[in-house]
This record gives structure tokens, sequence and C-alpha cells, in this order.
């Protein structure tokens, strides 16, 4: 999925998740691709990421996310990075515990 977003010139995307994540695949994808997340303070370690990396907004609830839209925020210089400043990363995955499912034997 960071190729597409790259490729696409994805630069935001919400990840407005209601329940405490704690793991979120699409948040790496996203940070790998440079592209700018915007969550809520109750998704978990979405926000806590985004926090840390610094690499999009957490929002308080779902009536600011609608006031910047519609207000334009998003659209302006400086509110979300522009794809010329991002830093696309290498993403490396394991397959942690398929290959004990799929071979037992392998311990």
């Amino acid at each position: 999925m960071k190729d597409v977003l790259v490729t696409m010139g994805i630069d935001v995307v919400v990840l407005w998740s209601v329940w405490p994540e704690t793991y979120n695949i699409v948040a790496f994808e996203c940070l790998a691709a440079g592209v700018r997340i915007i969550t809520n303070d109750v998704a978990g370690n979405i926000p806590a990421m985004v926090r840390k990396r610094k690499c999009g907004l957490v929002l308080e609830d779902e009536d600011t996310l609608h006031v910047a839209f519609s207000s334009g925020e998003f659209c302006e210089d400086g509110a979300i990075a522009v794809r010329a400043t991002r830093e696309v990363r290498d993403l490396a995955f394991s397959d942690m515990t398929a290959g004990l499912v799929l071979n037992p034997e392998a311990k």
C-alpha cells in the first residue's frame, strides 16, 4: 500500500478509529509513504504514533474534524506537509507466527 499511496499522490489519510487500537498496519503504511495522518485522541496507538513522529494531527472530536475540512484549514500552506517535504521509508514485514502455523515442526 505504501507504493500506491506514493504513486497516487495521497497527502493525507483520515484514520478515525473509535476504539483504542493496539496496532494499526494502515498507520504504519502511511508513515512509510510520508502521508500525513489525521486521527482522534481515542484511537490508541495511532495518536501516540502521530504525536511521537510528528506525522499529522490529533483532533479532539468529529466536530473539530468537520470544521477543519469545511473551513479549508487542511488546504492552507503549512497545515499539512506538502509532498516535496515528505520522507518515504521502506517497510519490512515478518511472518510473525505464520511460519509456526504453516510449519509447526519448525521451532
